[in-house]
């Protein structure tokens, strides 16, 4: 039994995958071609689909090796960034750490930022500036991050105050995520 991958292609241009399996039979003397099409579209989504969680994955394990080691955690980041934003077809990502300036009050600043070819990076040299998160309009995330809890959505559904630096202008989505170093919220990272 010979079987062809192929994409079949519908009259409005749309297609689907899948496989044509063709034999040659003989029925009563005669050659007689049995052939069968398998769709295979939902298959090759969830295989596609598959593949990149593994990727992603691979990225998230390289990522919590490289805190769990201690080693200079600035030293990685970089090839750990663009990896994420390649894997998870993502503009840009960055990661922010924390400070506490007083019992009331936390500072950030990014330390590393990866962004794809067509994005210019948000940070720069005046990123290195410790910047309040209460004073900067995110409070909130300085209130669910300590908790364990993420930051996710669409922009525009996110209150105003949130949609200032260190997002960019051109930011549709987010998903941060926090790092803890033991119990204590070291900062988070931003896709």
């Amino acid at each position: 039994l010979q079987h062809y991958p192929v994409k079949v292609y519908r009259r409005d241009g749309k297609h689907f995958e899948g496989e044509v399996f063709c034999e040659v039979l003989s029925l009563d003397g005669a050659p007689k071609l049995l052939s069968v099409f398998v769709d295979q579209t939902e298959q090759k989504i969830v295989e596609r689909q598959l593949a990149q969680k593994d990727k992603f994955l691979e990225a998230a394990a390289d990522s919590a090796e490289l805190f769990i080691r201690g080693q200079d955690i600035e030293f990685g980041l970089e090839s750990l960034l663009k990896r994420l934003v390649d894997v998870a077809c993502v503009c840009r990502a960055f990661v922010v750490q924390n400070r506490s300036v007083n019992m009331s009050d936390i500072e950030f600043r990014i330390i590393s930022e990866h962004t794809s070819k067509d994005l210019c990076k948000c940070h720069d040299e005046g990123d290195l500036v410790w910047r309040s998160y209460e004073k900067c309009g995110y409070g909130r995330w300085s209130s669910l991050m300590p908790q364990g809890k993420h930051v996710s959505g669409l922009l525009k559904s996110f209150p105003s105050t949130e949609r200032g630096y260190p997002l960019s202008a051109d930011c549709i989505s987010l998903a941060a995520v926090p790092i803890f170093m033991g119990e204590v919220w070291w900062g988070y990272i931003c896709l």
